[in-house]
């Protein structure tokens, strides 16, 4: 398996899952078999994506300080508009 990111798992999470880093781009056709053993390994438990946070727009300056830090794992995702 391959990803293409070095975020957010470490090698040693990767490791013992077949897993290493790269940073190029794939080609589709090797991609292809990649996604289908990451998605295996997303269905069986033996990875977790990381986590996602919400956070309104008017936390995002706060956000931000906080991805500059390095002390985000995972996504933040900025809600904006009605019933963020």
């Amino acid at each position: 398996m391959t990803l293409g990111a070095a975020q957010p798992y470490r090698d040693e999470e990767l490791r013992p899952h077949g897993g290493r880093f790269v940073a190029a781009t794939v080609k589709r056709d090797e991609a292809r078999d990649d996604m289908i053993a990451l998605a295996r390994s997303l269905v069986d438990g033996s990875i977790r994506p990381p986590a996602l946070e919400v956070i309104s727009f008017e936390d995002a300056p706060q956000a931000l300080g906080r991805i500059e830090s390095g002390h985000v794992r995972g996504e933040i995702v900025v809600a904006i508009g009605a019933g963020d």
